[in-house]
């Protein structure tokens, strides 16, 4: 746990294979080898308002940084739900946020420069922008950790807002209206399929005023509801899955429309305390209503032999395609017009036995819709044969790391092997 570059950098020249660790949010295996070198002494945040930009060290957390900005009159224009992850895994994964305005984390319009310390122990700071390294740049995108350690990158900001928040339940074909996505500044919902009940999350920008009452009603219905109330009923039901539609119906019964007003920050993000097992995958927009039906065809089909792995709901959320990037989930195809792209999680309650049959047999559902997945989830099959420039990634992944300092079993089984 290195506190200085210059600790950092010498611990990556000295040993032969390391690898960069954040908040451990990841499922997949994207970061383990034998070595990791933290980044949680790198803790810096430097706000740049003439810029619209903020500087922040890898090792800070979305949580934090959210924060910091929030108490400056900044803001981030869109996240996910979660707030756990460092800055450094954001940007290495591609993580999305909500709303088809925006792209990735890792999205030209977010992400504008590096610093970092290649494979040598060199320190580089990469200005996204420079025309000398445009080349690089759409690698370092999201680099998966293989191009070096990770000491701080440049983000966009934007100046603080509220949003207004309605939530209502409705049916699936309902949450899935086009009008939904492109009329509202931030928007997903999530879907009960034994249940058959979808629960739409509208978000807009406000100027009414913040009930600081209503915020701690919020928070306590997050904590104890959607958490503590939640797990507990999935770690008895773990105990006879085919009680899971029951328990389903029984937690959806509680679940009621509501109006909500407050920061930014509060609005996006939820505390999620349960454990659990989830995959992610991209689908053009056009494709969503079937894969969809692809995820229950196979959620029914494990039904029918006494198989309940769906004891958490389908999340959707929509998102416009990345932009100069190589290896992005969403990755942008064409430049005549903006693509839109779903994402749909699929989550499994950490007491089930025997998910990943239900998680491989999704993911073979879905990829005939052009799905990929989120590479910091769950997934079974080698994505980057799917990506044109993939050769190219690894190419440039060998100019910033020729000793495979950086490579582990992932990177090499999904890159190396293959080009």
């Amino acid at each position: 746990m290195p506190d200085s570059v210059e600790d950092a950098a010498s611990l990556i020249t000295f040993y032969k294979k390391i690898r960069a660790v954040g908040g451990g949010h990841s499922f997949s295996n994207i970061v383990p080898t034998h070595l990791l070198i933290s980044a949680k002494q790198f803790k810096s945040m430097k706000l740049l308002p003439e810029l619209g930009e903020v500087e922040v060290g890898s090792g800070v957390t979305l949580r934090e940084l959210n924060g910091y900005l929030a108490k400056n009159g900044f803001a981030i224009p869109t996240m996910g739900e979660i707030d756990e992850q460092t800055v450094a895994g954001l940007i290495a994964t591609a993580t999305k946020g909500t709303g088809i305005q925006f792209g990735s984390f890792s999205d030209e319009e977010s992400f504008l420069g590096v610093t970092l310390i290649d494979g040598a122990g060199k320190v580089r700071k990469i200005d996204f922008a420079d025309p000398k390294q445009a080349e690089i740049v759409p690698a370092l995108r999201t680099a998966l950790g293989a191009f070096g350690f990770v000491v701080s990158v440049r983000l966009k900001v934007c100046p603080t807002f509220k949003l207004k928040e309605i939530v209502k339940l409705s049916t699936l074909e309902e949450a899935m209206r086009p009008e939904h996505y492109k009329d509202n500044y931030r928007y997903a919902f999530y879907y009960y399929p034994h249940s058959k009940v979808s629960v739409l999350r509208l978000q807009n920008k406000t100027n009414e005023t913040i009930s600081l009452e209503k915020r701690k009603q919020r928070k306590k219905n997050n904590v104890w509801m959607e958490n503590f109330f939640a797990n507990a009923m999935l770690d008895v039901a773990a105990i006879a899955p085919g009680t899971i539609p029951q328990v389903e119906k029984l937690f959806v019964s509680k679940l009621k429309g509501d109006v909500y007003v407050d920061q930014w920050n509060e609005v996006m993000t939820s505390v999620r305390s349960m454990k659990y097992f989830e995959m992610q995958y991209s689908v053009p927009i056009e494709n969503l209503p079937a894969a969809m039906q692809a995820c229950l065809r196979v959620t029914e089909q494990f039904a029918e032999q006494g198989k309940y792995y769906v004891d958490l709901p389908f999340f959707v959320r929509f998102t416009r395609g990345d932009r100069g990037t190589l290896i992005a989930p969403s990755q942008q195809q064409t430049g005549d017009r903006t693509e839109i792209f779903a994402h749909i999680d699929i989550n499994a309650h950490h007491a089930q036995m025997g998910y990943e049959d239900f998680f491989r047999a999704v993911e073979a559902a879905l990829l005939p819709f052009g799905a990929k997945p989120h590479w910091g989830k769950l997934f079974y099959w080698e994505p980057a044969r799917e990506y044109p420039n993939a050769v190219k990634f690894e190419k440039l992944r060998k100019q910033f790391d020729p000793e495979d300092k950086f490579q582990n079993a992932f990177i090499k089984k999904h890159f190396s092997d293959i080009f």
